[in-house]
Order: structure tokens, then sequence, then C-alpha cells
């Protein structure tokens, strides 16, 4: 598993997943931050893929950009 960030074509900062866009902020420090909560999370466990979409998309569902 592996997250990384990348600006998209609409200016916004994408969170990725093993190239996988699973979320998009409007900016870098808190793309970055994110990625940092999120491997910091889930360093600790040994999570498979299935447990990867359990724990970690219902999280970036529930985020409201402002």
């Amino acid at each position: 598993m592996i997250f990384h960030s990348g600006q998209l074509p609409n200016g916004r900062w994408g969170i990725f997943l093993d190239h996988q866009l699973m979320a998009s902020v409007g900016c870098f420090d808190t793309c970055q931050k994110t990625i940092q909560f999120l491997e910091s999370r889930l360093s600790t466990k040994k999570l498979t893929k299935l447990k990867i979409n359990i724990a970690v998309a219902p999280y970036f569902q529930n985020i409201k950009l402002i």
C-alpha cells in the first residue's frame, strides 16, 4: 500500500492509494498531512486490500472541505 499525492488537472491535489485516486483537496499542506495521518494509522496494522476499503473509504466519504 503506497499513498502518494499529485496535482490534478483542475488544480486540486489528489490523494492516491496504489495509483487509484481516493480523494482530492485544495491545499497541498492538507494533502500531505492527510497522507501522513493515513500512513501512521496503517503502519501499525497489516491490512488487506479488503480492510483498506472498509477502513479508509468511509473516511474519505465523510470529508467535507470548505
